[in-house]
C-alpha cells in the first residue's frame, strides 16, 4: 500500500514540474520571483513609430525644428521590469515624462527632443 503511494506522489510531482517548465505563463519572472534585468536602448515612440539615439546623442541645430508632435507621458525605464513589455505611443525609455518631441524640417525620417534647452536627434527605428 505505501509503495503504490509514493509511485502515485512521485508521478503527480513529476506532472506537476513538467507542467510548470512547459507552460509559458507559470514562467517565475512573471511573479517577480527571480530577478531580472533589463538592458534598455534609448527609444521614444510617437504616432506608432519608435526613434532611437546615438550615444552621446547628435544635437539638432534650432533652425531645424519644426512643429511640436507631442511629449512622453510614461518613461518605460524607472517603471517596467518586465522584459515582454511593448512600447507604446508617447513612451521613451529614458527620457523624463513631459519632454516634447519636434519634427526636423530637413528630415522625415528623425524627430528631436527638447532636453536641458538643447534639441537632440532620434532616427526611426526601421
Amino acid at each position: 500500500m505505501k509503495k503504490g503511494l509514493i509511485i502515485t506522489v512521485c508521478l503527480i510531482l513529476t506532472i506537476i514540474v513538467a507542467v510548470a517548465i512547459a507552460w509559458t505563463p507559470l514562467r517565475l519572472d512573471r511573479f517577480g520571483l527571480v530577478p531580472i534585468e533589463i538592458d534598455w536602448i534609448d527609444v521614444v515612440k510617437i504616432n506608432d513609430m519608435t526613434y532611437q539615439t546615438s550615444h552621446p546623442r547628435q544635437e539638432v541645430p534650432v533652425t531645424e525644428i519644426d512643429d511640436e508632435i507631442g511629449d512622453i507621458y510614461f518613461s518605460v525605464s524607472e517603471q517596467v521590469s518586465n522584459p515582454h513589455y511593448r512600447i507604446k505611443n508617447g513612451d521613451a525609455t529614458f527620457l523624463p515624462v513631459g519632454t516634447k518631441l519636434y519634427s526636423i524640417r530637413s528630415d522625415g525620417n528623425s524627430v528631436a527632443v527638447l532636453l536641458d534647452g538643447k534639441y537632440f536627434l532620434y532616427t526611426a527605428n526601421e
